[in-house]
């Protein structure tokens, strides 16, 4: 199994809102379904900035599923560790700053073997 690290640039799964939008409509980002408002892991063009800052990054794991934008946080799934020894975590940053207010993890158990170059979120 091919794994793959995760680096949330805001980018990745779908997260141009937050990574693309004036830091005054984060709070307004709302994905109510899987892949976006509109289905499509992204935003209209019409909510996304021209110059394409980068607000903040993060790390994670292997993705495990989309990643959930409301109220101003993004949430996100990742698998870590070795295998046999995976933690699945699920973790909260504010969409603004980055910074995470909640992490939790706990064991993975088994996962079936996926191949490249998917991953549990594809």
């Amino acid at each position: 199994m091919h794994r793959h690290s995760l680096t949330l640039l805001l980018t990745i799964a779908g997260l141009i809102p937050c990574r693309c939008l004036p830091s005054s409509r984060l709070g307004s980002v709302s994905w109510p379904q899987r892949h976006g408002s509109l289905g499509g892991q992204q935003e209209p063009a019409s909510q996304l900035l021209h110059h394409g800052e980068c607000l903040w990054k993060k790390t994670l794991g292997t993705g495990i599923a989309c990643p959930i934008i409301s109220g101003g946080r993004c949430i996100e799934t990742a698998v870590t560790g070795k295998k046999g020894q995976e933690q699945f975590v699920v973790s909260a940053f504010d969409a603004l700053t980055g910074k995470d207010p909640w992490k939790t993890s706990f064991p993975a158990g088994k996962l079936p073997e996926i191949t490249w170059p998917n991953q549990h979120a594809s």
